[in-house]
């Protein structure tokens, strides 16, 4: 079996991913509880990484994608960030804060870039797909079943006597990503746990 290719190219058509296994491994390196994907083998951190991507793309979010062609176009954009924020939006990241001050007189903030003018990922993104991948490598499959059915949208089913039902807005992303995706999420969607 092959290893699964990811492509971390910032605003590319065929970006996949916002974080390099490199990075991930390094951001588990600092973090509790991660037998979960240390005992995984590079095929599926790779696998989860990507089905992490997926999931926090599906999440609405504040702005709009920077580049915004439709596939097949020079300038489409595979992934949901870099993005242009809205005038009013505040985020706490250094480099952004300080182009934001710089040109807090247009009518839109600039792009996530960094200092050297390229697109840039915010750190809480790239952490809360880890997060993600950890939580999807973690869950048995019970979890991931109910996690395909929520997403299908099931509401409530009944097998036997076991029945279950599933809150209005339920998410397959997990509470740790939801945190740290938090100031990016549009505030016109409604989370609530069920």
């Amino acid at each position: 079996m092959s290893v699964t290719t990811l492509v971390e190219t910032v605003g590319a058509s065929n970006a996949n991913t916002y974080v390099t296994l490199v990075e991930a491994d390094q951001y588990f390196e600092d973090r509790l509880n991660t037998s979960d994907w240390t005992g995984s083998s590079d095929d599926d951190k790779n696998r989860s990484l990507l089905t992490a991507t997926k999931d926090i793309d599906n999440v609405k979010f504040i702005g709009n994608k920077l580049n915004t062609g439709k596939p097949g176009a020079s300038n489409y954009q595979a992934l949901d960030f870099p993005r242009r924020f809205p005038i009013d939006f505040i985020y706490q990241d250094s480099v952004l804060e300080q182009l934001l001050i710089s040109s807090a007189s247009e009518q839109t903030f600039p792009p996530t870039y960094n200092s050297s003018g390229a697109g840039y990922i915010p750190q809480r993104i790239k952490d809360a797909q880890c997060e993600q991948a950890i939580y999807l490598l973690s869950v048995g499959t019970e979890e991931t079943k109910r996690a395909n059915l929520q997403a299908q949208g099931v509401v409530a089913f009944r097998l036997g006597h076991l029945y279950e039902r599933y809150g209005e807005g339920s998410q397959i992303v997990c509470a740790n990503a939801l945190i740290l995706l938090g100031e990016f999420i549009d505030d016109s969607i409604i989370l609530r746990r069920g």
